[in-house]
């Protein structure tokens, strides 16, 4: 809504950082897992589920998992949620076990 202000903040002669492309980290009959980005401040990866996966907790950091497509659920700590498209879940540090049951693809969000 402000223009003016809005032009002024642009960096006209910033370079644009080089493009990133996703790394394959894991896959089986179950999971494919791809990086999409790494960088000091956090982690996003695209998680692929074709029927269950039990997803490592990380005691230093939370975990946030986005749907993206299909449906399934959400296993934390035995409790039992729903996973469809457009549902985030934020999973606390201190969580015991994450598992995603169903097909479904989800994006992953954590601290490096």
């Amino acid at each position: 809504l402000h223009l003016k202000e809005g032009f002024a903040a642009i960096r006209w002669d910033d370079k644009s950082p080089a493009k990133v492309a996703p790394r394959h980290v894991n896959s089986d009959l179950n999971h494919q897992w791809i990086t999409l980005l790494s960088c000091p401040y956090f982690i996003a990866e695209r998680i692929d589920i074709f029927n269950a996966l039990h997803i490592p907790v990380i005691p230093k950091t939370f975990q946030l998992f986005f749907c993206t497509e299909g449906a399934g659920e959400m296993i934390v700590d035995f409790c039992k949620e729903p996973f469809q498209p457009g549902m985030t879940y934020l999973v606390p540090a201190a969580a015991k076990s994450i598992d995603i049951a169903g097909r479904c693809q989800t994006l992953r969000f954590r601290l490096p």
